[in-house]
């Protein structure tokens, strides 16, 4: 059986409800952890359109993008079309979890498939970092035979650079002592001194990623108290944030055509110095990211996408010297086939047998008419 608290977990991996901001209501809104999960849908927002799809699709949970309680509710009654619909949801028994502003920050989540939509490179950087971890230095020292067993667990929740994997250091040399009564050695004989061959193992470890290494190595070492030590460096390890900055290599005329075809929106609106310059570094930034228009700058964007402009926004982009596309807050409807997936590569490696669902009925709420 395959429960909320399942799905929930396996999204909280890859989008921490750490990266959320202290103001932005994620998490598990409506149901409990323990409900049984046999259909579930991504949606973009929570509307009457996709509730509806909901109870007929009989969906058990609901994952969306944007949450639907911003504000204090004072009442819970049938008196707006709002509360209705969270009545709606607790009568038909559908739970629903938010991953907002920690998806929009996770590495390879929101802001990471807007810039694969518009064919950015990989070497790309973050617009605004809001989060930085600490790095920690793990040294363990485990006898030469358990090594490799010690070494692959720990592995397996260390993240690495695309480019590299499994990367460690290991030295050799020999372990003393002598286990005391009560001690249930895996080497040696109470009260007589011992001395094995160890390997030293030194790893270097993110500060998000310190708990479940350190459950592993206990779990895998053989050792009843496995001596280990946890420096932290002063180094900064993995970077979480908004936007990204990377190479494209479009006009913006260009870039708005493609917005508009790859996110299926009816129009956009484009500010442009030059309609043929080819910008080589592009910012985009999902939501309304215009406040952020000079970090993108200092990072050497010359076009910057983003939606909910202001005119007067526009006008300081375009004093700066920024061509910049306004998008629109729908593109992040993106999230509904890159979350499925997601949902989908969980329902495989976990041995789910839940159905993934991506919400039909929602569109922008944007139409656009214009001149020829």
């Amino acid at each position: 059986m395959t429960t909320v608290g399942d799905i929930i977990s396996q999204i909280a991996q890859f989008a921490p409800p750490h990266l959320a901001e202290d103001w932005d209501p994620i998490g598990l809104i409506f149901g409990t952890k323990d409900q049984r999960v046999s259909k579930v849908m991504v949606a973009l927002d929570l509307d009457q359109d996709t509730l509806q799809e909901a109870i007929d699709q009989e969906i058990d949970l609901i994952v969306t993008h944007h949450p639907p309680i911003f504000n204090k509710l004072q009442t819970l009654n049938g008196e707006d079309p709002r509360r209705q619909q969270y009545i709606a949801l607790i009568k038909h028994e559908i739970a629903l979890y938010v991953a907002h502003t920690n998806l929009d920050a996770a590495t390879g989540g929101v802001n990471d498939w807007l810039a694969d939509a518009i064919e950015m490179s990989s070497d790309r950087k973050i617009v605004t970092i809001t989060q930085q971890e600490s790095q920690y230095q793990l040294t363990v020292f485990v006898p030469e035979a358990e090594k490799q067993t010690v070494a692959e667990a720990i592995l397996e929740h260390i993240t690495f650079s695309d480019h590299y994997a499994d990367v460690y250091y290991e030295s050799s040399g020999m372990g003393h002592f002598t286990p005391k009564v009560g001690a249930d050695p895996a080497i040696g004989t109470v009260g007589q001194p011992e001395e094995t061959v160890e390997s030293r193992l030194e790893f270097l470890v993110n500060e998000s990623e310190l708990s479940p290494v350190l459950t592993a190595l206990h779990d895998a070492h053989p050792y009843e108290e496995p001596v280990y030590n946890v420096v932290q460096l002063q180094s900064s390890g993995q970077a979480y944030g908004y936007g990204r900055v990377g190479t494209v290599g479009k006009s913006t005329p260009e870039l708005a055509e493609h917005i508009m075809k790859t996110f299926d929106v009816s129009g956009v609106r484009y500010g442009t110095h030059d309609e043929t310059r080819v910008h080589e570094r592009v910012a985009i930034f999902g939501g309304a990211g215009s406040s952020s228009f000079e970090a993108a700058k200092q990072k050497g964007a010359t076009l910057y996408i983003t939606g909910d402009i202001s005119y007067h926004t526009a006008q300081d982009m375009m004093r700066a010297g920024l061509d910049f596309i306004d998008m629109g807050h729908y593109t992040e409807h993106i999230i509904v086939p890159r979350l499925a997936e997601k949902l989908e590569a969980f329902n495989q490696e976990q041995n789910w047998s839940i159905e993934v669902q991506e919400a039909t009925c929602q569109s922008d709420m944007f139409q656009y008419i214009s001149q020829q």
